[in-house]
């Protein structure tokens, strides 16, 4: 099952979601000087299990880590084809042409 995460129209926000079954708090975060955004995770208390994890495209953000107390499926970027041209996540990008999602685990 595939799920749109939710996204803000803020530099900096934060939200809580259920994925598989447990409550996240993601924050996301735009890099003014580099020009990207970050995704920050953390479990239902607060403590971090992901910080600073650079938002790109077609890319399982949390496929190089083991943390089980990680999210168990896939986050990852992908464009909605209304701008088949963009090869860069831009600041109004996501949640207009971009599209963050997590797709269950089989």
């Amino acid at each position: 099952m595939m799920q749109v995460i939710p996204w803000r129209d803020f530099p900096d926000f934060t939200q809580t979601l259920r994925l598989s079954g447990e409550l996240y708090s993601l924050r996301a975060r735009w890099n003014d000087v580099r020009s990207f955004w970050t995704l920050d995770i953390y479990d239902r208390n607060g403590l971090p299990l992901l910080m600073g994890q650079k938002i790109v495209f077609n890319t399982d953000l949390l496929f190089r880590y083991k943390n089980p107390l990680l999210p168990k499926g896939k986050i990852f970027a992908i464009n909605s084809g209304a701008n088949e041209k963009l090869n860069s996540i831009g600041r109004n990008d996501i949640g207009v042409t971009v599209f963050l999602m997590y797709e269950e685990p089989a």
